[in-house]
């Protein structure tokens, strides 16, 4: 084959790679940057990724109400009606309103809260419990036995709960703040970074991307073979 032919087909397999080097060379160097832009803790609300990923958000059916306003978990935000206020890890059991206060129980922790939002105070070390329930401006939990807080010291005190308890229960949401929240609910296990990922594998892609990234490395093995043959006729 003459040098006019190799260098036709390195041209030829050079400008059909072009678009596809490009494209994994931006989505590697965004990849090796995510840890310094903090994408492998950010999480991913595109709808149009849930259909890739087969996943299905699941919107917050349930919350706790005080004179119209709502605070319920959506993942691991705690929302005060359409504005997050505070992170719950584990399952928020129960919320009352208590002298101007929202009082939320997250696991083994309790979220004083302004009537703004506004983070005032936690309390750890809460016991486990069924129910969270207010009388006469004492903090009581329901579980195997009942538990009094004791305002003075902060400890929970075993105590009978008196039966005028009025215990915290969640309602159902509003159509329209469940539609909002359901927006906020991030898609869950994937982040970023685990996006990107499957960018630059091409398994965001399906079976058709992966086909895509392995045909451009082959095409890329060419280029080099045919410039590196190129050059070393072009020597000779």
């Amino acid at each position: 084959m003459s040098r006019r032919h190799w260098w036709h087909w390195h041209r030829l397999v050079g400008v059909l790679a072009a678009l596809p080097i490009v494209y994994l060379a931006v989505t590697g160097v965004l990849l090796s940057c995510s840890d310094w832009l903090g994408w492998s803790r950010q999480p991913v609300y595109a709808d149009w990724l849930a259909s890739f990923y087969h996943l299905h958000r699941v919107a917050p059916q349930q919350g706790f109400q005080h004179q119209g306003h709502w605070l319920t978990q959506s993942g691991e935000q705690v929302f005060l009606d359409q504005r997050p206020v505070a992170r719950c890890q584990s399952e928020l059991h129960g919320a009352l309103w208590q002298d101007d206060t929202w009082v939320a129980w997250c696991g083994h922790r309790l979220i004083y809260l302004d009537a703004h939002g506004q983070l005032l105070e936690q309390l750890h070390g809460v016991p486990s419990g069924r129910r969270l329930g207010q009388w006469h401006g004492q903090l009581w939990l329901q579980g195997q036995t009942g538990f009094r807080l004791d305002a003075q010291s902060g400890l929970w005190q075993p105590a009978r709960p008196p039966a005028q308890i009025l215990w915290s229960q969640a309602q159902p949401l509003p159509p329209a703040l469940r539609q909002t929240l359901r927006a906020r609910t991030p898609l869950p296990g994937i982040s970023r970074e685990q996006v990107l990922q499957d960018l630059h594998s091409g398994r965001l892609g399906g079976r058709w991307g992966v086909w895509l990234v392995n045909l451009t490395s082959l095409l890329m093995t060419v280029l080099a073979a045919t410039g590196l043959l190129g050059w070393w006729r072009r020597r000779r």
